[in-house]
């Protein structure tokens, strides 16, 4: 089997509100999305996850300069791609847009190998269980109101979570003590 080729599409989504972090400011969601195609008819997905559109090209890049080190050979020789991306990006830099835009290739990677042998990554290598206790981190944003916290919350419990990140940084710690407490006394003992 041998990668013959591979797509890549920019999503950005802008956010009708903005996500507010103590540290971060998000206008809008972006991912570059990889497939990497090969003579078997199988196609790997991997992706890089930006928290604006302005990273996207740079990412882009960064998965175009190491995908010719890819066509042409076997997928399933995962780590000596890896070896080979993680020397060709020596000189730039071990981090940053670098390792994510070979994270996305090796994703992709493994999820032919995947597909290839008709199961689940994680079963693939090794499943422990078939269940794993998770928690809601994608929203109670520095942004909302206590209202919007406690009514987003109980959706995130409705949906099945037990646990659930709250951002904190306001400039006033008080009002930080008060979110918490708010959202405790709404959601009580998960």
């Amino acid at each position: 089997m041998k990668v013959t080729g591979y797509q890549i599409i920019q999503v950005s989504v802008p956010l009708s509100k903005p996500l507010i972090t103590a540290i971060h400011r998000t206008e809008a969601v972006g991912c570059v999305l990889l497939s990497i195609e090969t003579d078997a008819g199988l196609c790997g997905e991997g992706y890089v996850f930006a928290l604006n559109q302005q990273r996207l090209a740079a990412f882009t890049s960064m998965i175009d300069s190491l995908m010719p080190l890819i066509v042409g050979q076997n997928p399933l020789y995962i780590e000596k791609h890896w070896q080979a991306m993680w020397q060709d990006v020596n000189p730039a830099g071990l981090k940053g847009v670098t390792v994510s835009a070979m994270s996305a290739i090796d994703t992709a990677l493994w999820d032919i190998v995947g597909k290839r042998a008709g199961l689940p990554l994680y079963q693939l290598f090794g499943a422990s269980r078939d269940e794993v206790k998770t928690y809601a981190s994608s929203g109670l944003w520095l942004s909302q109101s206590i209202d919007e916290l406690i009514a987003e919350a109980h959706e995130f419990v409705a949906q099945g979570f037990r646990a659930v990140k709250l951002r904190l940084g306001k400039d006033d710690i008080r009002e930080d003590v008060a979110r918490v407490k708010a959202l405790r006394e709404a959601l009580g003992s998960l």
